[in-house]
């Protein structure tokens, strides 16, 4: 593929990938704005009508929503394609460890999210989520490959992590690793 047509699908892409990005706000993104400027403000009191204290599941991902937000729309943008371009790294070194084909390591994850842009371009935690569980899937393929038991030590900070930016669906990271541990 020469120079011009690889530019021109990078292009291509990027104005996809931004318009998609323009017209997939979720209206949940102004709760987690909201709740993240009342942690940072360290009010944990903050339901509309019962004065009782608020469990954000997604904490840590409504403090960095909210500090990326203090940049308007172009903030919004940037976090949610921040969050993206990580997955994509990823997902690539997943894909290229399994398959060692760098076209598929590149165009797949990238594909994969234009289809599902309603999800993934998006200012919500699963994409947080799906970056963390990618990472253990490589570090356990890694442990498998090596046998290097210090691997293992690196997914104690992913579990804390992403039981910090996204609390509903830590239990994936433990379904993940039964395979593994069978």
């Amino acid at each position: 593929m020469s120079k011009v047509n690889k530019s021109v699908i990078i292009i291509s892409f990027v104005f996809i990938y931004l318009s998609l990005l323009l017209i997939s706000q979720d209206p949940d993104m102004f709760f987690t704005i909201t709740s993240g400027k009342e942690i940072m403000s360290g009010n944990f009191y903050f339901n509309s009508h019962t004065n009782l204290p608020i469990n954000i599941q997604q904490w840590l991902y409504a403090v960095f929503m909210y500090n990326f937000h203090k940049f308007g729309d172009l903030g919004d943008f940037m976090f949610v394609a921040i969050q993206n371009i990580i997955l994509w790294i990823v997902s690539y070194i997943f894909i290229y460890s399994k398959t060692k084909d760098r076209f598929k390591a590149i165009i797949g994850p990238i594909i994969l999210t234009l289809l599902s842009y309603t999800y993934m371009i998006n200012i919500r935690p699963q994409i947080i989520t799906m970056i963390f569980l990618v990472t253990e899937l490589i570090i356990l393929e890694e442990y498998k490959r090596t046998k290097k038991s210090f691997l293992l030590i690196f997914l104690i900070p992913i579990g804390i992590l992403s039981a910090n930016f996204h609390q509903a669906v830590y239990l994936y990271h433990l379904f993940i690793m039964i395979p593994y541990i069978i």
